[in-house]
C-alpha cells in the first residue's frame, strides 16, 4: 500500500512533470490538442474530486451514458450507479484515497435506465502538496464482449441439452470436452488482459492532459 508521499506511490499528481513544457506550444494550440485527445479517444474519461463529485467527463463517456456534460458535472458518482452497488463504490473510493490504483468491471446506469458494463481503470489524483484530490477513471465499453459471452453461454447450454443422459462413459467424455468448452472464455480473458494493458498506457496520457487543463492560468504564466 502506498500514498502520495511515499516514494513508491503510483497515483497522478496535478502538477506532474509529464505535461508539455511551458512555451513549447502556444496556449490556444495546447488547449486544442488537449480537447482533441479527450474528445476522440475511444475510452470514456471521468474525473471526480475528493468528495466523489464529477468535475470532468469527455464526450465518449456522455455518449455511452446518454447524458450531456452539464447533466453530469457536479453530481456524485453514486448517481450513475445502481443503488445495490453503492457499498462497493464507497469501498473503492476509500482505496483511491489511500493511493491505490485498480482495474475492474463496473456497471453504470444510463440516463434511460439501461445498465452498461465497462472496464474501468481508476487512478487516485493528488494535488501538489500530496493531498488526495479525487480520482481519474478510464472506461472502456464492454457491451460487445458481454453480448458475445451471453451468446457463448447460450450455445453451450444448447449443446448440453442435446447430450445423452449421463453415464460412466459419458462422464469420461464430458471431462475431455470441458476444456474445449472453456477455450472461448480463456480467449476472452487474454483479450481482456491485452485491453487493460492498452488502458494503462492511455490513462497516463489522459492524466497528463487533464492535469494540464486543471492548472490555473496563473500557474502557467508563472512557469513561463
Amino acid at each position: 500500500m502506498t500514498s502520495a508521499k511515499d516514494p513508491g506511490w503510483r497515483g497522478l499528481t496535478l502538477s506532474g512533470s509529464s505535461r508539455v513544457q511551458p512555451g513549447a506550444l502556444s496556449e490556444p494550440l495546447r488547449r486544442a490538442v488537449a480537447e482533441l485527445v479527450l474528445d476522440t479517444t475511444v475510452e470514456g474519461i471521468w474525473l471526480i474530486d475528493a468528495n466523489a463529485r464529477t468535475t470532468f467527463v469527455n464526450r465518449r463517456l456522455t455518449d455511452l451514458l446518454g447524458y450531456t456534460e452539464d447533466e453530469m458535472i457536479g453530481r456524485p458518482v453514486f448517481d450513475f450507479l445502481d443503488r445495490r452497488r453503492w457499498p462497493i463504490a464507497a469501498r473503492n473510493l476509500e482505496q483511491r484515497a489511500l493511493g491505490i490504483e485498480e482495474r475492474q468491471e463496473v456497471q453504470l446506469t444510463c440516463k434511460d435506465g439501461r445498465l452498461v458494463w465497462m472496464l474501468a481503470s481508476a487512478n487516485p489524483v493528488f494535488d501538489a502538496d500530496g493531498n488526495y484530490a479525487g480520482a481519474l477513471a478510464l472506461l472502456g465499453d464492454l457491451s460487445a464482449q458481454k453480448e458475445r459471452e451471453r451468446s457463448l453461454r447460450a450455445e453451450i447450454a444448447a449443446l448440453r441439452s442435446r447430450l445423452p443422459p449421463a453415464s460412466a462413459g459419458a462422464a469420461h467424455d464430458s471431462a475431455t470436452v470441458r476444456p474445449a468448452v472453456r477455450e472461448p472464455f480463456r480467449t476472452a480473458l487474454v483479450l481482456g488482459v491485452l485491453a487493460t494493458l492498452t488502458a494503462t498506457i492511455a490513462v497516463v496520457t489522459a492524466g497528463a492532459v487533464v492535469s494540464d487543463l486543471l492548472r490555473p492560468g496563473g500557474d502557467r504564466e508563472a512557469e513561463g
